[in-house]
């Protein structure tokens, strides 16, 4: 058998809820045939399919029960379906069909019939596989809406090797609200390297101090530590920043040119300044936070005109120096997935 389905000759039928078995040949699948046939997929079981698949199901209504060589039950349904849509679809099913199967111990070939089907690998979950067969066989109103269902469905379109799918999937990816230690480890899983500097800029606006140790872990001990230096750069040249004087460049039309001045130098240390650095913060304010709050809130004893060139100035002498630090740590993590070729600042593609 090839990588992607396991035989089953470990499978022993049982009846379901761990009752005792009909005959010597157990209740699933050949005795379910008396049940009603409950074990075949109500939707995808074509009866003009050629190969039967049988996978495990967390749908209650549509199941019977299987016990591994460990004793483990298993609810498991199969599905009828088309090898030529298969092996049309993917490059991996093509691969699969074009090996003839083996027969068993009594002459019988996998997939045949209910009885003797092609057994889907444990290590595809229930949902994932049904999530496959939807994607495949839906038509596009059928498809959920879920961030669960393209997760699903980038992944197997992945180890499947379905490339018209995996573009649909990370299209769909694209531009949907996944946070940045999630983005990156889809992206490194499954090989999507043009979501490596989007996740990695995200995760050092944010900062580390949110992450748990199992995040740091999907992130992997070097990119953490590449992140975790950019992050403290970044915090020392915000520090700086926010401690050098700004004088106040008084406008012309001002009328109280001293009380702005004075106002301006309290504001800066005893309020700017202060939240900026306030101990609670994991990292200090940045220039453009500040900037923008000085657009959204006027200063008690300063001129409108007066703000206006304090606000001017400020983003006139303010350096691209983090933007620096984020792509220079952006290279660094792209060089660490064997990405030297992607640019941090280009848009994401599909590929």
């Amino acid at each position: 058998m090839n990588n992607y389905l396991t035989p089953p000759s470990t499978q022993q039928p049982s009846q379901p809820g761990g009752a005792t078995p009909a005959d010597d040949k157990g209740f699933c699948p050949a005795a379910a045939k008396w049940a009603g046939l409950e074990f075949r997929h109500p939707k995808y079981y074509d009866r003009y399919g050629d190969t039967t698949m049988q996978g495990a199901t967390t749908n209650g209504a549509c199941q019977c029960q299987t016990h591994d060589a460990e004793g483990n039950i298993t609810s498991v349904v199969n599905y009828k379906l088309s090898v030529g849509r298969l092996r049309n679809f993917s490059v991996g099913f093509d691969n699969m069909f074009g090996i003839p199967p083996k027969p068993d111990d009594k002459g019988m070939t996998e997939g045949r019939d209910d009885e003797h089907p092609i057994v889907v690998t444990p290590a595809v979950a229930p949902a994932e596989w049904e999530h496959l067969v939807i994607f495949i066989y839906g038509s596009v109103d059928e498809l959920p809406d879920t961030l669960d269902f393209r997760f699903d469905i980038l992944r197997l379109l992945s180890l499947y090797d379905i490339p018209m799918g995996r573009r649909w999937a990370i299209a769909q990816l694209m531009h949907r609200n996944i946070g940045p230690v999630k983005r990156f480890t889809l992206a490194r899983e499954h090989n999507v390297v043009s979501w490596l500097p989007k996740a990695v800029g995200g995760m050092l606006t944010r900062g580390l101090g949110r992450l748990t140790v199992e995040d740091m872990w999907q992130i992997g001990p070097e990119q953490y530590f590449v992140l975790d230096q950019a992050l403290q750069q970044i915090d020392r040249f915000r520090k700086a920043w926010i401690l050098k004087r700004y004088d106040l460049r008084t406008a012309p039309e001002c009328q109280s040119k001293q009380a702005c001045e004075t106002s301006w130098e309290y504001h800066w240390g005893a309020s700017i300044t202060a939240n900026a650095l306030h101990p609670e913060r994991d990292f200090a304010s940045s220039p453009q936070q500040i900037i923008l709050m000085l657009k959204h809130k006027p200063l008690t004893g300063v001129c409108a005109s007066c703000q206006s060139n304090a606000i001017e100035d400020l983003e006139k002498h303010t350096p691209d120096q983090e933007d620096k630090i984020i792509n220079d740590a952006k290279r660094k993590v792209m060089e660490l997935q064997g990405a030297n070729n992607v640019d941090v600042n280009e848009e994401m593609d599909l590929t």
